[in-house]
């Protein structure tokens, strides 16, 4: 009986240690990109504030973001749930002036929880091109 106690109580300790690694994702390794009027806000917990005056994105801008910084958005539904947002940024900038040649710059993020897939260089030239 004292084996099926600690067995309990191993699953307990891992759950809550996969619920903290989550939570930490969610709210301190992730950041958000916002688009609000003319500005363009990045920010996260470890990852700091830029915020640039624009009302679309531009190359220069999407460069300026670091390529490691990425956004969870487990509301998101199917194979949107994870992106890096300069890639993010990039594929904003391609749909918004219809420039197929900032699809080069987007990068699919890999994750062993999240499905980032929908956001690659290839997916970005197929919307830019629904738009042309």
């Amino acid at each position: 009986m004292k084996i099926f106690k600690y067995i309990i109580l191993g699953v307990l300790a891992l759950a809550t240690l996969f619920v903290v690694y989550l939570l930490l994702e969610l709210f301190a390794f992730s950041s958000q990109y916002e688009s609000y009027g003319n500005k363009i806000i990045v920010h996260g917990l470890l990852s700091g504030r830029q915020e640039f005056t624009a009302y679309t994105p531009t190359k220069e801008i999407c460069e300026q973001i670091s390529p490691d910084i990425y956004q969870v958005a487990f509301m998101n539904g199917g194979n949107q749930k994870i992106m890096y947002v300069r890639s993010y940024c990039f594929w904003q900038a391609a749909l918004e002036n219809k420039d197929e040649a900032l699809c080069q710059y987007v990068v699919e993020k890999k994750h062993f929880l999240y499905n980032g897939s929908y956001f690659t260089a290839e997916s970005c030239r197929q919307e830019v091109n629904k738009l042309k």
